[in-house]
């Protein structure tokens, strides 16, 4: 049969593939790969016959498109990488113990999937080696030379499985393995533990892409490059980076994602409206850059960005090319100066694009509008915390109630915000937590955080770094890593995640009460009416319309001139004493004692929760009558 007209879920290889760029599960259906889609791009410049394939669509169609999602999106335990043991490491036996170990975690993936948990038993059991052994075969019949996996999160065993079957099959075909999974030590450890991988790339390979893939079709020697690691060399000891203009990176090929979906039929799915395409505007942290965060894993925080004219074409030639309008920024962080010009950009050209950023929730009530109007709609705005000594302990350089305040206007100009409560950090005290509890209470009406748990201890973290000076004693590698990679894998120089025996965070019994009024708070969004608590101007004062409790019908309080000024003009952003009382002043509100009247009536509305405190600063914490719900 040509491959061209295999079925769904079958593994596909074009005809005569001398370069393949693989995207295995469990990475996500709903966007394509922007580290293949640029390395096809760069290859399609030198002129070098290359696929991508999207094996990770391919292998969706067959187990179903909502398992594959669960395990894209789950984070924990690595149930991913376990589904594919037995085609990678058929000897290992600890493997086998895995749901027994995980079996909640099985029991959750099922349960997110909609599917018994014999289905999901059975990827690793029957489909993932059925799977790897066509795709194999398929790479072989090809004709393939070289095979590249790009490898992040939990698609790194996929791709040693096939990597092994390869060569299984055929020894001359050279295998390259890159992308965050082989980072520094852990590239050179999963090299020197399984002879199927011939080069492990660390870092960024823009620069070394080229030349590489050139050498290997010549049959040339392997040229010295950065980050590139063999069996003879390590990479001269370093991490690629890429080193060119930012501007000078071609725009992402997409070519070969849009031609496994049609294959597979998902334009008929749930990937058509929820489909975006990654894109960036820039690489490294430039906050992490300066101060960075104690609990993030991120490597390469050197911060590099392109300007906002060459963003804007490359949206521009994406979205002509793939008549697609939502875009997705990988950026770590975008930059403010990027943020301004895009902004300008699209509200001039009037497009009616949508985007995902990562921003700091240091923003304007005029920035966020901003945004919504340059059709940004959905941001991770790295919260973290709603309260100011926990963030001190992270290096966030940000506070409680400026979070609070982003939660706010965001929530008003109908962005959406992806973020999470993380607990754990050296140094905290209970009363953290125990006012974090009463901001918790008092916010129903924003939008709640996705979960609330314990940090994770990353690899390139200030955490795993200094860990002992931090307290994380018994540094170790997560137990999950020990019932997927056999020896003879150095599992503490390839792991990503650690555990430890941390003696100065608080227990988890401190944390439980958190996690339960996040529970609560998720719950009340998820009702037919949300929580909302809104302000109305009126004569002679304001109305403050109180809507956070879903048993109970709204309160409603009025607050009369000329004080209630005061209120509207703590709403835009936190306030301090002084610049209340000049305002005060200002408006020449009569009072004969303006000082003690306008202490008195903050203290009131404090009181009475619409308005919070925090070391000085008042933040009104209703929100005008919302063009958005």
């Amino acid at each position: 049969m040509d491959s061209e007209l295999r079925p769904a879920g079958q593994a596909h290889v074009p005809a005569d593939t001398p370069v393949a760029l693989v995207n295995m599960p469990f990475a996500t259906i709903r966007h394509p790969s922007i580290q293949i889609g640029l390395l096809q791009a760069h290859g399609c410049r030198a002129d070098i016959p290359l696929r991508s394939l999207y094996a990770n669509l391919d292998f969706a169609a067959r187990i179903g498109f909502q398992l594959h999602e669960a395990l894209a999106i789950h984070r924990g335990a690595l149930i991913g990488e376990w589904l594919f043991t037995k085609a990678a490491f058929p000897e290992h036996e600890a493997a086998d113990e895995f749901p027994r170990r995980y079996g909640n975690i099985v029991d959750e993936v099922a349960d997110v999937a909609g599917v018994p948990r014999a289905d999901v038993v059975a990827i690793r059991d029957v489909h993932a080696p059925a799977f790897v052994a066509e795709m194999a075969d398929r790479l072989v019949e090809a004709g393939t030379r070289v095979v590249g996996f790009t490898s992040t999160f939990e698609q790194n065993v996929a791709s040693l499985a096939l990597a092994r079957a390869v060569k299984e099959r055929d020894p001359a075909i050279a295998t390259v393995f890159g992308g965050a999974n082989y980072d520094a030590d852990m590239g050179r450890a999963y090299l020197d533990a399984y002879p199927w991988i011939d080069i492990a790339v660390a870092g960024e390979a823009d620069d070394i892409f080229v030349p590489l893939i050139q050498a290997l079709l010549d049959g040339a020697a392997i040229p010295e490059l950065i980050g590139v690691n063999t069996r003879t060399s390590n990479g001269n000891g370093t991490r690629g980076t890429y080193r060119g203009s930012m501007d000078a990176l071609p725009v992402p090929n997409y070519d070969d994602y849009f031609e496994a979906i049609r294959r597979n039929g998902f334009h008929q799915e749930e990937i058509k409206w929820s489909l975006a395409l990654p894109f960036e505007s820039s690489r490294g942290c430039w906050w992490g850059a300066k101060h960075h965060c104690t609990f993030c894993g991120l490597n390469g925080m050197a911060w590099r960005a392109k300007s906002v004219e060459t963003v804007v074409s490359d949206i521009s030639t994406l979205a002509t090319k793939y008549h697609v309008s939502s875009f997705l920024a990988v950026d770590n962080i975008i930059g403010v100066d990027m943020l301004r010009g895009l902004v300008s950009q699209m509200t001039e050209e009037e497009y009616d694009y949508d985007f995902f950023y990562e921003i700091k929730a240091n923003l304007t009530r005029a920035q966020i509008r901003g945004m919504r109007d340059a059709g940004i709609l959905r941001v991770q705005p790295g919260i973290e915390s709603l309260s100011s000594p926990v963030l001190s302990l992270m290096r966030k350089g940000i506070t409680g109630i400026q979070n609070i305040n982003t939660l706010r206007w965001l929530r008003f100009y109908g962005v959406q915000a992806i973020w999470n409560i993380l607990f754990g950090f050296p140094g905290e005290a209970q009363e953290d937590y125990d006012r974090q509890l009463e901001v918790i209470e008092l916010t129903p009406h924003l939008r709640p955080p996705k979960g609330a748990g314990r940090i994770w201890l990353e690899r390139f973290g200030p955490y795993f770094k200094e860990a002992e000076a931090f307290g994380f004693d018994n540094l170790r590698p997560d137990e999950c890593y020990s019932y997927i990679y056999p020896p003879p894998l150095s599992l503490h120089d390839a792991a990503y995640f650690f555990q430890s025996d941390p003696t100065q965070t608080l227990t988890d019994d401190v944390y439980a009460p958190t996690q339960r009024a996040v529970e609560r708070w998720q719950e009340m969004w998820r009702q037919p009416k949300r929580p909302y608590l809104l302000v109305t101007k009126t004569h002679p004062g304001i109305r403050v319309i109180d809507g956070r409790s879903n048993q109970q019908d709204p309160t409603t309080r009025f607050y009369k001139e000329p004080l209630s000024h005061v209120y509207l003009y703590c709403s835009d952003r936190p306030r301090g004493m002084r610049s209340i009382l000049e305002f005060a002043s200002e408006k020449r509100l009569e009072s004969s004692d303006i000082e003690g009247d306008v202490q008195d009536v903050l203290q009131t509305w404090v009181r009475d929760g619409v308005m919070i405190e925090e070391d000085g600063r008042y933040l009104s914490l209703a929100l005008p009558r919302m063009p958005w719900r």
